[in-house]
């Protein structure tokens, strides 16, 4: 717990698939959160490995979406890092 009710907390984004090359649409909830202040990161692996770009980033109280670009028969998963309250 940093000062006031402020916190730092991982949070994981589950597997998510691609056939062919495009764009996966991802929406990662913070639970613990009310409200996130800030992304303070965002951690991606992707099987096979490869690049992963991510887009469109948008924060709506403790919801994190984006869109990744992946090339075709890609598995993209990771984690978030964020603060918040």
């Amino acid at each position: 717990m940093l000062a006031g009710d402020i916190s730092i907390v991982k949070t994981s984004i589950p597997a998510v698939s691609r056939l062919t090359a495009g764009f996966i649409p991802i929406t990662i909830t913070v639970d613990e959160f009310t409200k996130i202040d800030y992304l303070l990161q965002i951690n991606l692996q992707t099987d096979p490995d490869t690049y992963a770009i991510p887009h469109d980033l948008k924060i709506t109280e403790n919801v994190v979406g984006l869109t990744v670009s992946v090339g075709a028969g890609t598995t993209v998963s990771g984690e978030i890092i964020a603060m918040g309250r």
